[in-house]
């Protein structure tokens, strides 16, 4: 089984609770925000079909499938443990994570170059998570719902354009 495809059943699978119920679940939101960042920032061709249009991450390293599954479930463990002792900067973490997730990916849907792209993942975190900060409430529903709307079109993207078996 590709591994790669296992990503994107994850990303679906954590998207979808956390879209739907992201306040009430915020170890689930905040263990999906540690997944994303490690795929922002590790990944550097996940999928085949859609490299030039949409690349799950930056490429600052060049790991395998295998390698790029567990760290980002350990980072999402991380990241959702450490939602039990400090909640409010996890969240605001995990709301970094994903809303610049989400922005970065756009950004490269719409061909904004690579450098342009990572530096407007910079700029929706830190508008995120100083959201979180600033109104817990509204920060962590908007953060959560466009980090779960995010995940799980992006995962619905890649699983429909990834190569089929059946296709070679």
């Amino acid at each position: 089984m590709n591994l790669d495809i296992v990503i994107y059943l994850a990303l679906i699978a954590l998207g979808l609770p956390v879209l739907a119920n992201g306040r009430r679940f915020t170890w689930l939101f905040a263990g999906l925000g540690g997944m994303l960042a490690v795929l922002s920032l590790i990944t550097k061709d996940v999928t085949v079909a859609w490299t030039t249009v949409l690349a799950l991450g930056m490429g600052l390293v060049d790991w395998s499938s295998t390698m790029v599954v567990i760290a980002a479930l350990v980072a999402g463990v991380a990241l959702g443990a450490l939602t039990m002792l400090a909640t409010r900067p996890a969240v605001a973490l995990a709301s970094f994570a994903g809303v610049g997730f989400v922005c970065m990916n756009l950004a490269i849907l719409f061909g904004v170059g690579k450098p342009w792209a990572m530096a407007l993942y910079v700029v929706a975190g830190i508008v995120a998570a100083t959201a979180v900060f600033m109104r817990p409430d509204w920060g962590i529903i908007i953060a959560s719902s466009l980090t779960g709307a995010g995940a799980v079109a992006f995962g619905t993207c890649l699983l429909y354009t990834s190569p089929s078996p059946r296709d070679s």
